[in-house]
């Protein structure tokens, strides 16, 4: 499942759940405009946040350990690499 899956069933479970809470009346119509609204503008900022710290997290590792930051990709020092 990549990111645009993901995103995908999270708006998908939004639609949904936002439903269920209106047909109840837990909610009304416009307050769950606010909410929906409110969530899709914060949660790009939040992913990308989390992206950019699992990216920094894996180049500090690779720097580290020798081992690449791209799986897949040999490290220039492993044996793998013959010139």
């Amino acid at each position: 499942m990549d990111q645009t899956d993901l995103l995908g069933l999270v708006r998908d479970i939004m639609k949904v759940g936002g439903a269920i809470l209106m047909a109840h009346g837990f909610i009304s119509a416009g307050d769950w405009e606010l909410y929906t609204g409110l969530a899709v503008t914060i949660a790009p900022v939040i992913w990308s946040q989390v992206q950019r710290m699992q990216f920094k997290t894996a180049i500090v590792k690779a720097a580290a350990t020798g081992v690449p930051a791209q799986p897949g990709v040999a490290a220039p020092t492993s044996p793998e690499v013959k010139p």
